[in-house]
């Protein structure tokens, strides 16, 4: 590992906004995922635990999702709207703002690859891409 020169780390992605730009947002999908409706998401923790464990029921129907007992779901979560309007307002950024977002680092999931082919928006973004309020990783505390 090189020394940390304590230097800001080379960026991952760059943002390149489009003033006056009007964009319609498609919800993005990652990579061989399929879009799913949540039928049921009940906590089964306690309230006051620590960690929030559930149990989710999706809506399968009409969709080509085989799935075996014991296969594993990949669930993309989404910021809470009340929870982005608080950071868009935060940071000063106008979610309807239309972006185009390079990925500028080898070191950048397919996920976020695929997502940014296309434009998006400021607020898709913040409501699908980003872990506005999520624990932070060792991996993360380790580069600060």
């Amino acid at each position: 590992d090189p020394a940390d020169d304590g230097a800001p780390k080379a960026p991952l992605f760059e943002v390149q906004l489009h003033e006056g730009a009007c964009w319609v947002p498609q919800q993005l999908c990652p990579p061989g995922a399929t879009l799913l409706e949540v039928k049921e998401s009940r906590r089964m923790t306690p309230g006051d635990y620590e960690r929030d464990i559930r149990h989710f029921s999706l809506v399968t129907e009409g969709k080509d999702f085989p799935f075996d007992l014991g296969d594993a779901v990949a669930v993309y979560y989404e910021n809470l709207k009340a929870d982005v309007d608080e950071a868009l307002a935060f940071f000063g950024l106008d979610g309807e703002g239309v972006a185009t977002v390079n990925c500028v680092s080898d070191n950048v999931s397919d996920r976020h690859r695929r997502a940014f082919e296309t434009r998006v928006t400021v607020r898709q973004i913040f409501t699908e891409m980003l872990d506005l309020f999520g624990r932070p990783t060792k991996s993360f505390c380790a580069d600060l």
